[in-house]
């Protein structure tokens, strides 16, 4: 029996056009994989940094810590600004942010004027990511949201492989200073082309307008229970913990410490779990709007509660299969946001998708400090039993609330 989310979604998508991506929203990916770019290229140039400004460990993790702050504090504001302000507007206003804080980096001689750079860096990153989240959801025929997100995730995921090896190579041949200038200048190029291109569009609304306007799009009702939110943002939170947990923390430690792999080799291991997540991306976007939402998200769920497993019997091919397998199996957390957009009016997308990402966000934060402790504490064994265990937890406790299907079909 067919659902009344299912019938809803039905009748948007009858005679919706097929086209997964409008003009305005094209621009807003560049933009978002541009401004990606910038902000994630500072991870090689931590060292250098700490070495010009004598900076201890602790404080060049403050630099990555207080970046991650800037992030999960604006998520949900500029959620709510996106159901207020233009995409355009937002778009802009993140590049001029990213420009002031990637050049405040880039002069700043004191550590306190840096971490407030890479604060405003973290906001406007957050800003950039929630308003292309919520256009590309909101613009996207129902049957083409899964597409829509897997062209936001690509998009996303591209940038923070780009940035970084682009800015390795540049550090090398110059200094950090000067990647940063640069980067900061990109920035206000991306700034200076969404306004011609706004300005432009702009004008043909007015005309658009002046001819007669356009058809007011029919609402969608709000379908989505509390539950559904709860459980939407739980995958949301676990993703993004294990993954900085295991992904970005704990996988290269025992790449180092139990494996003596070279950083050269880990770059790799972890520049390949990368182009994995784009694969997946765009393969569980096409399962959610071929088949149903719950069967690309609940899959990837418990392909990311095995990989760690992959790790216990450890030798380099181990670790190289299972830091795939795992980046692959995260793809599916963007999909579990195309469920806000089926079933939350337009009006509210914006603030329910800055709550879908803050939650992400705040696990992001939480998940590199707290596996990395129990690594320290217990053992990798134990390690991949908890990143596994709470995945588990978290899929019992999603698996109703996401219902038997959730497509359109």
């Amino acid at each position: 029996m067919r659902t009344t989310a299912q019938k809803s979604l039905e009748a948007q998508s009858s005679g919706a056009p097929s086209k997964v991506m409008t003009s305005t929203n094209i621009v807003i990916v560049g933009a978002l994989f541009l401004l990606t770019a910038v902000a994630f290229m500072r991870t090689p140039l931590l060292p250098d940094m700490g070495e010009e400004l004598q900076l201890s460990a602790t404080q060049i993790g403050l630099i990555m810590t207080f970046f991650g702050l800037g992030r999960v504090v604006t998520n949900f504001p500029a959620g709510w600004l996106a159901d207020r302000v233009s995409s355009s507007v937002l778009s802009l206003s993140s590049a001029a942010l990213m420009a002031v804080g990637t050049y405040a980096v880039a002069f700043g001689q004191l550590l306190s004027v840096i971490l407030v750079g890479v604060t405003v860096v973290g906001i406007a990153s957050a800003s950039m990511s929630t308003v292309a989240m919520t256009s590309l959801t909101r613009e996207a025929p129902p049957n083409r949201r899964g597409q829509a997100m897997a062209i936001y995730s690509t998009s996303l995921m591209a940038g923070q492989m780009l940035g970084p090896a682009l800015a390795g190579f540049a550090a090398a041949a110059f200094t950090w200073r000067v990647t940063h200038s640069v980067a900061a200048s990109l920035a206000v190029v991306v700034l200076l082309t969404i306004a011609a291109i706004a300005w432009r569009s702009a004008r043909r609304s007015a005309t658009a307008v002046a001819a007669g306007g356009a058809a007011k799009p029919v609402e969608q009702p709000d379908l989505l229970t509390p539950w559904s939110m709860a459980a939407v943002c739980l995958i949301a939170f676990t993703v993004f913990f294990t993954m900085g947990g295991l992904l970005f923390t704990v996988a290269a430690l025992i790449a180092d410490e139990e494996l003596g792999m070279s950083t050269v080799v880990i770059g790799l291991g972890l520049g390949l779990a990368g182009f994995a997540r784009i694969v997946g991306a765009n393969i569980s976007g096409k399962i959610a709007d071929s088949v149903s939402r719950r069967a690309a998200i609940l899959p990837s769920l418990i392909v990311l509660a095995v990989s760690p497993l992959m790790f216990i019997p450890l030798n380099t091919v181990t670790w190289f299969i299972g830091v795939t397998i795992f980046a692959f199996a995260t793809s599916g957390v963007a999909i579990a946001s195309t469920v806000i957009a089926d079933r939350s009016p337009k009006r509210v997308l914006g603030r329910r998708m800055g709550l879908y990402r803050a939650l992400g966000d705040l696990g992001l934060f939480m998940g590199p400090v707290t596996i990395a402790a129990v690594y320290e504490h217990t053992d990798r064994l134990w390690t991949m039993v908890v990143l596994a265990a709470v995945t588990v937890i978290v899929m019992a406790l999603t698996t109703k609330a996401l219902g038997n299907r959730t497509s359109i079909n």
